[in-house]
């Protein structure tokens, strides 16, 4: 099924009858201070997950990103906002 947002699909010129989904792909996230980023992949979407290290906290920002589809080409954007970690250094 080709209804979530995170996709595209295409007509198939050879079988018009098929559709065929291509998934939405972002640029890589730049890395945050004292955090990491953990990504789920498949064929059809890209979520990103950030975490702060030990001692630190989301400030600001969000803490899951979604590769969204902007709807005139294959390459998307990310959703929401780079989180910010503070706290004790």
């Amino acid at each position: 099924m080709c209804a979530n947002l995170t996709r595209k699909c295409h007509d198939n010129s050879q079988l018009s009858i098929y559709m065929y989904c291509v998934g939405v792909r972002c640029a890589p996230l730049n890395i945050i201070a004292h955090g990491i980023i953990g990504y789920t992949i498949n064929a059809l979407y890209q979520v990103a997950n950030y975490q702060c290290h030990p001692g630190y906290w989301i400030a600001s920002g969000d803490s899951e990103r979604t590769c969204v589809d902007d709807g005139t080409s294959l390459e998307g954007q990310w959703s929401g906002t780079e989180p910010v970690c503070s706290g004790t250094s």
